[in-house]
């Protein structure tokens, strides 16, 4: 999932959080059920997300998907 998710946010603004903390409170915050998990932002509000599926993780179709919901390719 990194080198798609690098070359995806190479073309966008970005600011980028990594929760690698189990005990950190992002995770309950926003209820990241797996990772990878892309939420994406405008201001405060959450405008796409897609979560990681059990066993397999996001690829590059859902990310190109994530990013034509949100009109960005």
């Amino acid at each position: 999932f990194k080198p798609i998710f690098e070359s995806a946010k190479s073309k966008y603004k970005k600011i980028e959080i990594k929760l690698n903390e189990d005990e950190n409170p992002m995770w309950d915050r926003f209820a990241i059920p797996a990772v990878p998990t892309v939420i994406a932002f405008n201001g405060n509000k959450i405008v796409a997300r897609k979560d990681a599926k059990m066993g397999v993780g996001l690829g590059k179709s859902d990310i190109d998907s994530m990013l034509k919901e949100l009109k960005w390719n």
